[in-house]
């Protein structure tokens, strides 16, 4: 009598088979997302160090003076004679990447790889515009001028370099050449309540991509992409000193308490009531780096 021989498998052995093998899919996919995710932040840590080298040049041909920033914002008006008049002033920190391009002379640094915002070609009216993921401190920029780091109260805890989303820059050409008249500049901002982006001394379409930080009440979160930064869930950040890392959202904060000095990360709270109801507002002051009543402008803990 002849036996045969089996060749194949059966169903429940292939049916076992996929079975593990869907189960360890599900398993190590998320594993290769993270490790994907964890690859560009750590591209985009690079980007904030190579631009950390290009401020420490800045800073050590300019005097140990931070940078200012080209944008301006001209304010028009009429005295109803017929006459018209205009002044222009600096956006403090607003158009700072175009001051480091002497440095830098490599746009790709100012796009994070998660940033998923697209360059503008040129048009033959204006030149292109290029990606900057990242935003400058403005509190360590006064308006016409920089600030010199033996002005700041906590440089390798101050925070210059922040990331965003949405914002676009004539990288390269002089004084960033705003596109017509609500043209756009790299960011600056104090990552909480104030972001220039634009030469209408707005944010454009730049916001915050680091999460909410500080004082949860009284930030504006229509400045932000979202309630969570880009890089789990916070972001990274350049320092004063040229230092770069990752920080938690609850790790860095909007700067002391005026007046409060050691108050970090807390915000005032001021109860009231009107008309038999109670209300609580929540505020924080930011400090610029000069302050004698603050501590570092946007620091970490």
């Amino acid at each position: 009598m002849c036996r045969r021989t089996r060749t194949g498998f059966t169903l429940i052995e292939l049916l076992v088979v996929i079975a593990i093998i869907a189960t360890l899919a599900a398993i190590l996919f998320p594993v290769f997302a993270q490790a994907r995710e964890k690859a560009r932040q750590t591209s985009c840590l690079s980007n904030e160090k190579q631009i950390g080298l290009a401020l420490m040049q800045y800073v050590q041909d300019y005097d140990e003076t931070t940078p200012q920033g080209s944008a301006e914002y001209t304010y028009t008006w009429s005295d109803g004679n017929g006459n018209s008049y205009s002044y222009s002033y600096p956006i403090p920190g607003a158009g700072w990447a175009n001051e480091l391009n002497p440095y830098t002379k490599n746009f790709q640094i100012f796009k994070c790889p998660d940033d998923p915002t697209a360059a503008v070609a040129a048009n033959g009216q204006y030149p292109a515009q290029y990606p900057v993921s990242y935003f400058y401190n403005v509190l360590a920029s006064q308006y016409g001028e920089g600030l010199r780091l033996a002005q700041f109260n906590g440089v390798s805890k101050t925070i210059l370099i922040g990331e965003a989303y949405g914002a676009t820059a004539s990288l390269g050409m002089p004084g960033e050449f705003p596109t017509g008249a609500n043209g756009n500049y790299s960011p600056a901002g104090d990552d909480y309540t104030a972001l220039y982006a634009n030469s209408n001394y707005s944010n454009g379409s730049a916001l915050f991509d680091t999460g909410y930080v500080g004082c949860p009440g009284a930030l504006n979160p229509s400045l932000y992409r979202a309630p969570t930064g880009r890089h789990s869930g916070s972001s990274n950040f350049l320092m004063a000193d040229g230092h770069a890392k990752w920080l938690s959202r609850g790790a860095v904060s909007a700067g002391y308490q005026q007046g409060v000095p050691g108050a970090d990360a807390q915000c005032y709270t001021y109860t009231y009531s009107w008309g038999g109801q109670t209300y609580t507002y929540s505020y924080s002051y930011m400090c610029s780096a000069t302050s004698s009543s603050c501590g570092a402008t946007f620091d970490y803990q």
